[in-house]
């Protein structure tokens, strides 16, 4: 099993990327800085990558369950995301294209309807129960985990196994080297 003070940092990442999804909800509903709702995105997929990273320290069922509501809300997120990427491409590329003027309008008026619906599934989303749930569980998870109670192997116990190989060559969760990458991929 990981030392305490590899689960602590574990922690201590999942809480800062856990107070930077509440952090950046607000500015996210508003919608005026695309930057909020990308941070907020970031966040979410950060946090569902550290899940993964130390799955075998938690009980699986659990953690499945968590990683694909966090995968719900980031697909949320991202849809608008995505449409502010495209709208932002779009105005510099279509701004060079003075004799198509009209018709550029109309495409950005298209991808600016499709991020009304966008930003109102974003909305519905977060003022709805699901996302209230999932904050609450991520609460939980960082304020009192429940770690999977099994001792935990580096290696396997057939080291030549091929269903073995691919944890032959991850690090233990909880290593520097896996802390380490989680910090470098939030950077």
């Amino acid at each position: 099993m990981a030392s305490t003070a590899s689960r602590d940092q574990i922690l201590a990442l999942m809480r800062e990327q856990l107070d930077l999804i509440r952090a950046k909800e607000s500015g996210t509903r508003v919608g005026s800085d695309p930057e909020e709702l990308r941070q907020m995105r970031a966040a979410v997929r950060r946090l569902r990558a550290i899940l993964g990273a130390v799955r075998d320290m938690f009980d699986p069922k659990w953690v499945a369950s968590l990683r694909r509501e966090l995968d719900w809300l980031g697909t949320v997120l991202g849809d608008r995301r995505d449409l502010d990427v495209l709208r932002e491409y779009l105005g510099t590329e279509l701004a060079s294209l003075k004799p198509a003027a009209r018709v550029a309008a109309d495409l950005l008026d298209l991808v600016d309807a499709q991020r009304a619906r966008a930003s109102a599934a974003i909305l519905a989303a977060l003022d709805g129960g699901r996302y209230g749930k999932l904050l609450s569980r991520l609460e939980l998870v960082c304020s009192a985990p429940r770690w999977y109670r099994r001792t935990f192997r580096c290696q396997p116990s057939r080291p030549n196994s091929s269903r073995n190989f691919a944890r032959q060559s991850r690090p233990c969760p909880g290593s520097p080297a896996i802390l380490t990458s989680m910090r470098s991929e939030s950077g």
